[in-house]
């Protein structure tokens, strides 16, 4: 009889090859891009709708006038305006600091 000690045996760990490697970061790159240009593009829209003729003559408000007549205020759509260039801003240094973030 032997009397090594008893080692359980592992399962062999599957290495990445390195084309799926790069799938998957292609993968990470197009969610990233995605992310950036959706942001960007509410951004916008929030930004700039506040002050646009659609923010006034919105059928969905029509019916609300105390609603309508809030949505109206210039700080009101300040508030809006804010949210949009916050939105922007989130953009741009999730652009800008890419790679210092580590999930």
């Amino acid at each position: 009889m032997s009397t090594a000690p008893f080692t359980p045996r592992t399962a062999p760990q599957k290495k990445k090859s390195p084309s799926r490697r790069r799938m998957v970061a292609l993968l990470f790159g197009i969610e990233f891009i995605v992310a950036i240009m959706v942001r960007i593009f509410i951004g916008v829209i929030v930004l700039v709708l506040p002050w646009s003729s659609l923010w006034n003559n919105n059928p969905l408000l029509l019916s609300y006038p105390h609603l309508s007549e809030f949505l109206s205020f210039g700080a009101t759509r300040g508030v809006f305006s804010g949210i949009g260039l916050l939105n922007l801003w989130v953009a741009v240094d999730d652009t800008l600091h890419r790679g210092d973030r580590h999930i």
